[in-house]
C-alpha cells in the first residue's frame, strides 16, 4: 500500500513540476484530481475522509480569484501593466519591486480580513 501512495505522490508531483502529464493530456488540476481519485480508488483514503478534507471557504475563495483573474486578463489589465512596466529603465531588483508595488496597488481593494470569520 505504501508503494502505491509513493507512486501516486511521485506522479502527481511530476505533473505539478511539468505543468501536467502529456501522456494523459492533463493539466495540473487534472493531475491532482486524478491522484486523489486514485488514492480513494485503491482504498488508501476513504470517500468520507476525502470529503472531510475539503475546505469549502478556501475553494470558494480560490474560485472567486480565478474568476476575477480571468476577467482582468480578458479586459487587458495584465497586458497593460506589463507594457507599462516593460518600458521603465529598471535594474532587475527595481523591476521586482515595481511588479510587487503594481500588484499591491492592483489588488489593494481586496480586503481579506473579512475572510477570518469563515475559517
Amino acid at each position: 500500500m505504501t508503494a502505491i501512495v509513493v507512486l501516486v505522490f511521485g506522479l502527481v508531483y511530476l505533473g505539478m513540476i511539468l505543468g501536467g502529464l502529456p501522456f494523459v493530456q492533463l493539466d495540473r488540476t487534472g493531475v491532482a484530481l486524478l491522484g486523489a481519485i486514485a488514492l480513494v480508488g485503491v482504498g488508501v483514503v476513504t470517500p468520507e475522509a476525502a470529503v472531510q478534507s475539503l475546505h469549502l471557504p478556501t475553494l470558494i475563495l480560490l474560485f472567486a480569484f480565478m474568476v476575477l483573474s480571468a476577467q482582468m486578463r480578458l479586459g487587458g489589465f495584465y497586458t497593460w501593466v506589463t507594457l507599462k512596466l516593460a518600458v521603465l529603465p529598471l535594474t532587475p531588483p527595481q523591476l521586482l519591486n515595481a511588479v510587487e508595488l503594481s500588484l499591491r496597488h492592483s489588488f489593494g481593494f481586496i480586503d481579506l480580513p473579512f475572510i477570518d470569520g469563515l475559517f
